[in-house]
């Protein structure tokens, strides 16, 4: 008996839907987003805190990290490379395969170590698997940097890092503004989305944005 009243149920729920006009809504398209950026510039804290997650005891990631970040829009699944030394020669082996990629720099380091963060950044980003893809830079621990955001991004051309992609965004951020992450990532999504729904509607696929 349950079992006929179940299959009733559900029987009644499509006729209700097809009268209504009703659908279920259609699912968040899933992009995926590399994520690099020196040991210690705050990448890992960044991702937790814009999935909603407890960012207080953080552990350096030693290789790789993948996480899932649920937008209004989309779902972003991150790949976070390790940024120490002994990790960074191995960056190009694990960035094939994205729609978009985020670079984390540190405000609050010297001149000196953020010219080296720049270094290691530049040529890993014209590697063809990145070259053109949509960019988010966000200078972080803007509350505690030594010059503004509008200095650093100056004085290090971070303009030319986004020459020639398909979308660019450079902002500042701090871990004492969850829901800043959270808008940074928001705008990430909206942009991704136009993208996919415009390749989608040329029949393209996604993944390529170029």
């Amino acid at each position: 008996m349950a079992y006929y009243c179940g299959l009733c149920f559900g029987l009644c729920r499509i006729l209700a839907n097809s009268i209504c006009g009703s659908r279920p809504p259609a699912p968040k398209p899933h992009f995926d987003v590399l994520c690099i950026g020196m040991g210690g510039a705050g990448k890992s804290t960044i991702l937790a805190l814009a999935a909603g997650e407890d960012a207080s005891n953080m552990d350096p990631t030693k290789g790789f990290n993948i996480k899932a970040i649920a937008t209004s829009k989309a779902i972003l699944n991150v790949k976070e490379l390790g940024g120490s030394d002994s990790v960074r020669p191995y960056w190009c082996k694990y960035i094939s395969g994205v729609q978009a990629v985020i670079v984390v720099v540190d405000s609050a380091s010297s001149r000196e170590e953020l010219g080296v963060a720049f270094e290691e950044i530049y040529p890993i980003l014209q590697e063809d698997s990145l070259s053109g893809l949509p960019l988010m830079v966000l200078l972080h621990k803007q509350d505690l940097a030594s010059e503004p955001e509008d200095a650093i991004q100056s004085h290090f051309d971070i303009n030319q890092l986004c020459e020639g992609r398909v979308n660019s965004l450079v902002l500042g951020t701090s871990h004492d503004s969850p829901q800043e992450l959270k808008q940074c990532f928001e705008e990430m999504s909206q942009h991704l989305h136009t993208l996919y729904a415009a390749n989608k509607d040329r029949g393209s696929q996604y993944k390529q944005f170029q």
